[in-house]
């Protein structure tokens, strides 16, 4: 009777905490952080937790309580996820993870490896995260962390940038640029997975002595600002703004109208990897000048 009783009480504990009424907005607001919003309002998250109780949203779901595919259409299909008016507000949307920048990098600039078994290195005291490196079962960063400055000011929380210390953001950097310039070595702080047994490459654009490179190139005849919203499509779903899409233009134009287009290539894609289009989501503050 001991054994019984014991799975039927922790069955009864975890019943408990599953129908509890403070579970369906807590989970909502941690699924809404994980797709993008830092700071959802509490409508939002009120909405999401409605769907999830009730298992549908807008005919998606079981209706049955804990639906987990109504949760996330209404997280997704919600107007405070959709609406490009919330682009105006500073403090939407969130700071992008480590991990998930450089993972949308490779995969947007057509990476190619030599080996199926090759793979980047990332280390967590580096560049913050790395694959099932964890510090803790709470994930690399807390939901509810607030970072010192504009953001606690303004009591808001940021939860990626507790894994965003200057040293980090500088070696996630020269780790893109690495990869930029000469593919997927250890060297210049690269990607590579392990010491390079080849010489370093010091000529940008040689890729001779990496077990991996970036194949992508701009749309054949399209003029330089076609060229530079086709790289901003991909690395920032279009949302780099004119003027830092103006410093690109006129940083490579010489280069991709009459020198180097691959030379070009990588000058714009290095100034992308640096906008802070890229390393977030939602709307951006110009407080210069």
């Amino acid at each position: 009777h001991d054994t019984r009783d014991m799975y039927y009480e922790t069955d009864a504990v975890v019943e408990h905490f599953f129908h509890h009424p403070s579970h369906a907005p807590f989970l909502s607001s941690l699924i809404i952080q994980r797709f993008g919003i830092s700071n959802p309002s509490p409508g939002f998250v009120e909405r999401v937790a409605t769907a999830y109780v009730n298992g549908v949203y807008d005919g998606i779901g079981s209706g049955e309580y804990g639906d987990l595919g109504a949760m996330i259409a209404a997280v997704l299909l919600d107007n405070e996820s959709r609406s490009t008016t919330l682009d105006a507000d500073p403090s939407h949307g969130h700071l992008r993870e480590p991990l998930i920048k450089v993972t949308s990098f490779i995969r947007s600039m057509d990476a190619v490896y030599d080996s199926p078994y090759t793979w980047p290195k990332f280390h967590r005291l580096e560049i913050g995260q790395s694959p099932y490196g964890s510090p803790s079962v709470f994930s690399f960063f807390l939901p509810e962390y607030v970072p010192p400055g504009v953001i606690e000011k303004a009591k808001l929380v940021a939860p990626e940038s507790q894994v965003l210390t200057g040293t980090q953001v500088t070696e996630l950097l020269n780790g893109f640029f690495s990869t930029v310039k000469f593919g997927l070595v250890s060297c210049h702080d690269g990607f590579g997975a392990t010491a390079s047994l080849k010489e370093c490459p010091y000529k940008e654009g040689n890729t001779d002595f990496a077990a991996g490179y970036l194949d992508y190139s701009f749309p054949s005849g399209a003029s330089v600002e076609e060229a530079i919203d086709d790289l901003a499509l991909l690395l920032t779903a279009g949302r780099l703004s004119s003027t830092n899409k103006g410093i690109i233009r006129d940083t490579i134009s010489e280069e991709y109208n009459t020198g180097d287009k691959a030379k070009a290539t990588r000058i714009a894609q290095q100034l992308v990897l640096s906008s802070p289009e890229f390393h977030s989501w939602g709307g951006l503050h110009d407080n210069t000048g």
